[in-house]
């Protein structure tokens, strides 16, 4: 695949509407994706097959993630739920319900045993999977939280929402250590950097922003998208940045200067979620028309 130009590989139909998030496995084989028709799905990135779909959620599913054995997969959605589902059955295993409003984003921890949730009631909540209760909830955002993140030795977490205001908190404590603030619109996305030592946000201003998490300055700012910016990431070796925007691009950008490297159209509508493979070569991005797609990046 190296020869291969930059542009789409593979394209993923079968969601009945648009597709709000998409996620690589852990080796890489499979993706899994969700959306406005209320289902997960799961892919073979080889073939663009369809290999299963796990029926439950009621209303757009907004987060999907895999174990760490690829053995299970935990979705969240808008119905106010959140739903761990076996892998190979489909069966779902457990349902938490807490949130009064939508689930926006959801992550799991190493060991597959906890799981961080942010949610449109302005909460972010920690939970055991192992006995599907609530360990913690974290107050304090206002008009909805929708991206959490959590750092790379799990001690912290990010979460950003209607308020313009980056937030990273203790998990353990609850206490907050720092608030970054900049953007003029509302959060849709807040990532760490592999290394933990960054942030990455993207908001309704348009705008990307990086930012030190030691000290909550801004860092850097990367303009170009005409609206929205659903969803902004670091490559793994921290070079590259990948975001999606309601402008229906994904936009590949260079850290250091800046500078936008490239930009790929297709979806044709807004593009709601994008990642980075793990070797950092190839993209994976859900989008507002309905479709999943596999990108090449350029070298």
């Amino acid at each position: 695949m190296s020869d291969q130009p930059a542009g789409e590989i593979r394209r993923f139909e079968g969601h009945e509407d648009g597709v709000a998030c998409a996620v690589f496995s852990p080796g890489g084989d499979l993706a899994a994706s969700g959306g406005e028709d209320g289902t997960v799905r799961l892919w073979d990135l080889e073939t663009g097959d369809q290999i299963r779909q796990y029926n439950g959620h009621t209303d757009w599913v907004t987060g999907v993630q895999f174990s760490s054995d690829t053995e299970r997969l935990i979705s969240g959605g808008e119905d106010g739920t959140i739903r761990l589902w076996d892998l190979e059955s489909g069966e779902e295993l457990l349902r938490l319900q807490g949130h009064t409003f939508v689930v926006s984003s959801v992550v799991l921890f190493s060991g597959d045993r906890r799981a961080l949730s942010s949610g449109g009631d302005s909460t972010v909540r920690l939970w055991d999977l192992e006995t599907g209760s609530e360990i913690h909830r974290y107050p304090g955002h206002a008009w909805g939280v929708w991206s959490v993140d959590l750092s790379p030795d799990e001690r912290s977490f990010l979460s950003a929402g209607g308020e313009a205001v980056i937030r990273l908190r203790d998990v353990e404590t609850g206490d907050e250590i720092r608030r970054f603030r900049g953007h003029t619109g509302k959060i849709w996305s807040v990532t760490f950097s592999p290394d933990g030592s960054y942030a990455l946000s993207g908001s309704q201003d348009g705008t990307i922003r990086g930012w030190d998490i030691a000290t909550g300055v801004e860092l850097g700012r990367f303009v170009g998208h005409t609206e929205w910016v659903y969803r902004a990431v670091f490559s793994p070796d921290c070079r590259r940045i990948l975001s999606s925007s309601g402008d229906g691009t994904i936009r590949l950008w260079d850290v250091e200067n800046g500078d936008e490297l490239h930009r790929f159209a297709g979806h044709g509508k807004g593009v709601r979620s994008v990642q980075f493979s793990q070797g950092g070569d190839r993209a994976l991005s859900a989008g507002l028309d309905g479709t999943v797609r596999l990108w090449k990046l350029p070298e």
